[in-house]
């Protein structure tokens, strides 16, 4: 029901503590607890995955993850479900999408270019890459700019977009080309079509109503461009 129950059922802290040496007598340096996620696994009809992470219990600064993959069943309210986990967990940014061979990109590809699985954490929105072709980030210590998300591998079918995002969209633009855009806590749910089952069904048709929508956000926002 809200992000406290779901910590609750997978969050497990662990005690640590460092010493000077192994010696049972020997003085404590540091102690406290690490905070650790879970990993999990469905059979059945809709086989699928789980994954969650948590921060760090003395850098609140860093990001929690939540990455959730199952077979694709029309049947299913995926968007339903989506949106519940949206209005619980108000992220910086969510997405919900289809994944197929039409999305996969060439094996050279780094991971925060490429468009072929979900993806979740900060380096995806902040990184950038120089003319040197290497990968640079924001400062740890530069939170400020660590909350700039300037970048998307690309668009989703339904995506969640926190105040991070502010100023990378027009948002008549947005509202005018995609099927839906609406409010949702801190920010907005954009949707591309009618219907997930179109990322599928109708694939090339929807990169053609993808790239109209892209069409509204900041030139350089999609690492796919």
């Amino acid at each position: 029901m809200n992000r406290e129950a779901f910590s609750a059922h997978w969050l497990t802290e662990l005690d640590y503590r460092v010493t000077e040496n192994r010696s049972k007598s020997s003085a404590i340096l540091e102690k406290g607890q690490f905070r650790v996620g879970a990993k999990w696994r469905t059979t059945g009809r809709l086989p699928g995955q789980g994954e969650v992470t948590f921060r760090p219990k003395l850098d609140s600064s860093r990001a929690n993850g939540v990455v959730i993959k199952h077979k694709f069943d029309a049947a299913i309210d995926w968007a339903g479900l989506f949106e519940r986990l949206v209005e619980a967990m108000q992220p910086a940014y969510a997405m919900l999408h289809v994944f197929s061979e039409g999305d996969s990109r060439q094996a050279e590809l780094d991971q925060v270019e490429a468009f072929d699985r979900p993806f979740a954490g900060e380096d995806y929105f902040t990184k950038w890459k120089t003319s040197l072709g290497t990968w640079r980030k924001p400062d740890s210590w530069q939170l400020e700019e660590r909350r700039r998300y300037r970048f998307l591998p690309d668009l989703s079918w339904s995506n969640f977009l926190g105040p991070e995002f502010d100023g990378q969209y027009n948002h008549a633009e947005l509202s005018s080309r995609a099927e839906s855009v609406r409010p949702s806590g801190r920010g907005i749910l954009v949707q591309v079509t009618s219907a997930l089952g179109d990322v599928v069904d109708r694939h090339e048709w929807f990169r053609e109503k993808r790239n109209l929508v892209r069409g509204a956000f900041a030139p350089g926002f999609f690492r796919t461009e």
